[in-house]
């Protein structure tokens, strides 16, 4: 039986050389160049490098919004290195609306490097991040970002951002003084700031 869109052994071909696929942890370096490139304040500004690390953090098997496989990328395999060209990840939530706990799957990261934008390309990647969301009983599709670019691809403006979840302080269960507290909450110093990036 063939690969869908949503498994991680799809690969599809675009054409030209163009293939789209999910990522592996060998992609890492590749797609942190992609992304470098393209969210930068113009193409003769120095890059940003911060991506790198968040795409590093977000591909470590511990992340807890998506795993190494979760970038949908494209791929030039006419070049010598085959560089990542275009790329979005896709993000797991649990959302809740009066109580009632459901998936959402958010694109995130979506870029193409400048020349290779008008061809397609995200478009192709949206319809596998669509394809996976979907294959894992996502109910809801969420994307933050530009609202008039992502109309194209069948999203609307519907809740304001900044969202939050509450818990009462008092749905909180006591410690029963037999075990040690799980977490203790405290100021973050200096020393923190490596964790905290």
């Amino acid at each position: 039986m063939p690969a869908t869109m949503a498994d991680q052994s799809y690969i599809g071909d675009l054409g030209n050389g163009l293939i789209c696929r999910w990522s592996t942890p060998a992609d890492e370096a590749a797609i942190a160049r992609c992304l470098t490139s393209v969210f930068r304040n113009g193409p003769d500004a120095p890059i940003y490098p911060n991506i790198a690390d968040e795409v590093r953090i977000m591909m470590s098997p511990g992340y807890p919004f998506m795993g190494p496989g979760d970038f949908a990328i494209v791929e030039d395999t006419s070049l010598p290195d085959r560089p990542i060209v275009a790329c979005t990840c896709l993000w797991s939530h649990q959302w809740s609306y009066s109580g009632i706990r459901f998936g959402v799957g958010q694109p995130e990261l979506v870029a193409t490097l400048a020349a290779y934008r008008n061809r397609g390309l995200i478009r192709s990647l949206f319809a596998m991040v669509h394809a996976r969301s979907a294959a894992r009983g996502d109910l809801v599709q969420a994307i933050t970002g530009i609202p008039y670019f992502y109309r194209q691809f069948g999203y609307e403006y519907v809740l304001d951002l900044g969202g939050q979840r509450l818990v009462d302080v008092a749905a909180i269960p006591p410690s029963t003084g037999e075990e040690a507290e799980p977490y203790r909450l405290r100021p973050a110093t200096v020393d923190d700031a490596p964790d905290l990036q």
